[in-house]
């Protein structure tokens, strides 16, 4: 074969589409075997492949009659080279026990040209200077997992397998008493969730000056010092110290304002020392870099991934504060797009990790002109956000002049959980320490 030539075995091709001509069978046997239009080089094949499909989906034969008749009623059998072409595959067609055989050809031969097609956009991306490196790494990376992925298909797990194992994970959930997720440290929003599922992308969001920042410091503290998990947090807004600064108040109980300055009473002191200990000897990794790409946030996840791994341990959370100060990965002129491939390259984060996400978002402005809950319409660009969640988050005051307040009522929203129910939940925000509590005197073990 030339070298400027794709990968392709149209003989292999004719032979198949004459077999399913002949012998019905073929056709069950193509479509079992997974195979698909797109799989065939020529053009004409991939109609004709189309139309046979389409007919023995309605349970219907593809013989040289009916064929020709569903082609010309789509208006391809000219374009396939008329009925005479049909004739000249149905006299190709020689044993049908060798069907499996073209069909392999066919999608091995395929498989080529989808490489082929992958390399040549990854050679684009090199090319193209609004690319990180690591950006063109990922994709490759991705594109070769998508292609083996589609290889692989899907397969049927039996009842009789499964059951036993949701019984037994079940069971295991009552005598542990743990969650599988990450837990929060608040206790009626842990039993509605089960915890922060891995592969989840959380919404945070609230309205300015609620204390979202706070909140997320808090779940990523009680995670890292309680729970003992590993924690990534991306602050585009905030230096790493002041993350760190906010976390030693909220596991030490100690007034920020006090850490400001540095004049802390004798048992704030000794606070500082002990949650300074605690937090040196947690898995809290921090980046602060105040422009980031989707493409870096992951490259850099899979590292730390890595590097813990060979450890003998996992990433388990990444907070990112927030989404709208991702940047995305070309420069457009449309928002909305840029939020869409932002918002889905998050969940992608999370699978790919296979953690929960975290990613606090800023509400639109005419959210601020009314009282009561946020909803899901005021996410700033909304649609894609929306759709990307499996969990989104709302903390909204429901206080009067809470700037003149120090123990604030926060009531948080759970507006979408794909994999639970929704729920409300009234918390106090104490804003010397930057420490959220909910509102009860009763505390379980979840």
């Amino acid at each position: 074969m030339a070298t400027n030539e794709l990968p392709a075995s149209v003989p292999a091709e004719q032979a198949l589409l004459g077999l399913m001509i002949h012998y019905p069978n073929a056709v069950t046997e193509a479509g079992e075997q997974g195979l698909r239009p797109e799989d065939f080089f020529d053009a004409s094949h991939r109609r004709i492949y189309q139309a046979i499909s389409e007919l023995n989906r309605e349970k219907k034969i593809a013989d040289l009659s009916t064929l020709a008749g569903r082609l010309s009623d789509k208006g391809d059998l000219e374009r396939i080279g008329g009925s005479s072409y049909l004739m000249t595959l149905y006299d190709l067609g020689d044993s049908e026990a060798k069907a499996i055989q073209y069909i392999s050809t066919i999608q091995k031969k395929a498989l080529l040209r989808r490489l082929m097609d992958e390399a040549k956009k990854i050679e684009e991306m090199c090319r193209d200077r609004s690319y990180a490196e690591d950006e063109v790494l990922d994709e490759a990376r991705s594109s070769i997992v998508r292609i083996a992925d589609s290889r692989r298909g899907s397969e049927f797990i039996l009842s009789s397998d499964l059951a036993p194992k949701v019984v037994d994970y079940i069971s295991s959930l009552k005598t542990t008493k743990k969650n599988i997720g990450v837990r929060t440290g608040l206790y009626k929003l842990d039993r509605n969730t089960g915890g922060f599922q891995p592969g989840d992308l959380v919404i945070l969001a609230a309205r300015t000056s609620v204390g979202k920042t706070m909140f997320a410091a808090n779940i990523a503290t009680y995670a890292a010092v309680h729970e003992r998990k590993n924690v990534a947090i991306f602050t585009l807004e905030m230096p790493a110290n002041q993350i760190i600064t906010r976390m030693l108040a909220i596991d030490g109980e100690i007034p920020s304002e006090e850490l400001k300055t540095g004049d802390l009473t004798p048992e704030h002191a000794n606070a500082l020392m002990e949650s300074c200990s605690r937090l040196a000897n947690a898995g809290v990794a921090i980046d602060d870099s105040s422009t980031i790409k989707v493409g870096e946030i992951l490259s850099k996840c899979k590292k730390l991934r890595s590097d813990l791994e060979g450890k003998g341990k996992s990433l388990d959370l990444i907070v990112i504060d927030y989404l709208q100060l991702v940047t995305a990965s070309k420069d457009r002129d449309n928002r909305q797009q840029d939020v869409s491939e932002i918002s889905r390259g998050l969940k992608e984060l999370a699978r790919t990790i296979e953690c929960p996400v975290i990613a606090l978002s800023q509400l639109s402005r005419e959210s601020t002109k009314r009282q009561g809950a946020p909803s899901l319409t005021d996410l700033r660009e909304s649609g894609a956000i929306e759709q990307d969640a499996d969990m989104v988050i709302f903390l909204h005051n429901t206080d009067e002049n809470v700037e003149e307040k120090i123990d604030r009522n926060v009531k948080l929203t759970v507006a979408k959980n794909r994999n639970g129910s929704l729920m409300n939940m009234d918390m106090k925000f104490n804003t010397t320490c930057g420490i959220f509590k909910e509102v009860t005197d009763m505390y379980e073990e979840a």
